[in-house]
């Protein structure tokens, strides 16, 4: 992700978080709830009009933990997955090892979202907030 450009803005510090770095990894990422299949779904105005399934946990070549997450996109089943949700959220917000930055104009963020979380703060509310960003996703493979 890319910072184009901001104005008129107040808050919304870079939030990240290494799953090596995360105090309760290893107990939710072995949950066996965690690592059922969750559906995902997408707002309207992502214009994406399908759904996916994977579960939140799942293991590397050596039996590391990784992630792929979204707080914004999961739509539990039922109420062990919405449990599951609520504790796992609670968690990653309330962690103490959440690195939190400034992210100026002009600079990138790379990261790989199996195993760093990333978001943001709140900004504070202004009409006239503007911001662009750039963001690449994609798949990268070694032959």
């Amino acid at each position: 992700m890319s910072k184009i450009e901001e104005k008129n803005v107040e808050g919304g510090e870079t939030a990240m978080l290494h799953l090596d770095d995360w105090e309760e990894c290893k107990t939710l990422s072995k949950d066996p709830i965690g690592r059922e299949d969750f559906l995902w779904g997408s707002p309207k105005s992502k214009n994406i009009d399908y759904k996916v399934e994977h579960p939140i946990f799942f293991d590397d070549q050596e039996g590391r933990p990784q992630i792929s997450y979204i707080d914004q996109f999961p739509e539990p089943r039922n109420m062990k997955q919405g449990i599951f949700l609520q504790k796992l959220s609670d968690s990653l917000e309330g962690s103490k090892n959440k690195i939190i930055t400034k992210l100026p104009v002009g600079s990138s963020i790379i990261a790989n979202n199996y195993f760093w979380l990333h978001g943001r703060k709140p900004f504070k509310e202004n009409k006239n907030l503007s911001r662009e960003l750039l963001r690449i996703r994609g798949s990268f493979f070694n032959n």
